[in-house]
């Protein structure tokens, strides 16, 4: 059972594969290393009272400059109420005016000469008679009641 194919022999595989080195022993020992600087605590003070000053200076420009932005926009708002009231008060003026001219007796005579309308010749009167229109037992209007009672009214 010989066949031309190549056979893997492991033995062979393995001695063929490389053979990983050994690695050195290291040991590491926490908090054996340089350590850095540290700032003074005088130096650490001084630097939160910076930091304190500065966000102090912030919030007040915050608030100052909020201040001054609603200062403006009601400065504006009140110029145009104003504006608006001076307008109302000119046109209150003008109608005023112009009802007191067309209340007048005269120029009520006279507009009515304009138009050929002249004093009524008599008065006529007219009466009406009763409504015939009726509601049903619920209350809305009923169009079969309205006429009976159109037709016993006859």
């Amino acid at each position: 059972m010989a066949t031309g194919k190549q056979t893997y022999n492991y033995d062979n595989l393995a001695r063929q594969m490389p053979q990983e080195q050994p690695q050195p022993n290291v040991f590491v020992f926490p908090g054996g290393g340089q350590q850095q600087p540290r700032l003074s605590p005088k130096v650490l003070t001084y630097v939160k009272r910076f930091v304190i000053a500065l966000l102090f200076v912030a919030v007040v420009s915050l608030v100052r400059v909020t201040l001054t932005n609603s200062a403006a926009a009601s400065a504006q708002a009140e110029e145009v109420v104003t504006t608006q009231i001076e307008n109302a008060k000119a046109d209150g003026s003008a109608l005023a005016a112009r009802e007191g001219y067309l209340s007048n007796p005269n120029t009520i005579k006279e507009e009515a000469a304009k138009l050929f309308m002249g004093p009524a010749e008599g008065t006529v009167a007219i009466i009406l008679p009763a409504d015939v229109v009726k509601k049903d037992a619920d209350g809305d209007l009923s169009l079969s009641l309205s006429l009976q009672a159109a037709t016993e009214g006859k």
